[in-house]
C-alpha cells in the first residue's frame, strides 16, 4: 500500500486553520475509506514549534499544506484541487510529470 503524508501547517492564532483542519481531516478520512491502494497519513505541524522545517519547505503563511514533505499549497486550496494533488502524489513518479 502506498503511503502519503498530508501535512497541515498551522498556528494557534490562525482562525482559518481551524476550518482548514476540519476540511483536510475529513478529506483524508474519506480518501482512506474509499481507496484501498493508498493510505493517507495526516499530520498537523505548528509553525512556531517547527520553524526550521517550515523554512526548509518554504512555508510563508498559514494554513499551508505539504504532501510527502513537499509544499503543495501556501493557502488552503479547494477540496477538488487538494484531491487532485493527493491523487497525483499516489501515482508512480513517471505519471506525475508536470504536476505539483
Amino acid at each position: 500500500m502506498n503511503k502519503i503524508m498530508v501535512e497541515l501547517f498551522s498556528a494557534s492564532h490562525c482562525s482559518r486553520c481551524v476550518k482548514a483542519k476540519e476540511q483536510v481531516q475529513a478529506l483524508v478520512a474519506k480518501i482512506n475509506k474509499e481507496n484501498d491502494t493508498v493510505e493517507l497519513i495526516y499530520r498537523e505541524v505548528d509553525i512556531v514549534e517547527n520553524i526550521e522545517y517550515c523554512v526548509q519547505l518554504g512555508v510563508i503563511g498559514t494554513p499551508s499544506i505539504a504532501i510527502n514533505s513537499v509544499l503543495a499549497f501556501n493557502q488552503i486550496p479547494s477540496l477538488a484541487a487538494l484531491t487532485v494533488a493527493i491523487t497525483s502524489a499516489s501515482l508512480p513518479s513517471e505519471h506525475c510529470k508536470g504536476s505539483l
